[in-house]
């Protein structure tokens, strides 16, 4: 299992390009941050972890959304079991856990990075 915190007291590098696709300064409308996890159970339940929590804006769930789905079709999708998926404003929780193999691993590992950072998740 992979799991990255960020808050006041943690930090996580990003090399260079797990940032690629970062904008700086982008935001999301935090007034609508809220559970979604009901909703990715309803959509895309071979993702979520039986005690799974997901807290994002529905901008976020967009993005995660989108996420799955290429995932999916592109076939890294093996296991792949969402456990947090949390906007803590300041911070954030996401964790994970795939038993794929190790290229498939690192594909992921990579693609979650940028996710995070879609995600607008701040250190």
């Amino acid at each position: 299992m992979i799991s990255v915190v960020a808050g006041n007291d943690r930090r996580t590098v990003l090399d260079a390009e797990a940032t690629a696709g970062y904008v700086p300064g982008m935001t999301h409308d935090l007034t609508d941050l809220a559970d979604r996890t009901a909703e990715l159970y309803r959509t895309h339940p071979e993702f979520l972890a039986g005690n799974a929590l997901v807290i994002l804006t529905s901008g976020q769930l967009d993005v995660l959304t989108r996420f799955l789905e290429d995932v999916r079709d592109i076939g890294l999708s093996l296991n792949l079991i969402i456990e947090r998926c949390v906007d803590e404003n300041p911070g954030y929780n996401f964790s994970w856990d795939n038993d794929g193999t190790r290229e498939q691993d690192d594909e992921l590992d990579r693609r979650i990075e940028r996710l995070c950072k879609d995600l607008g998740f701040t250190q």
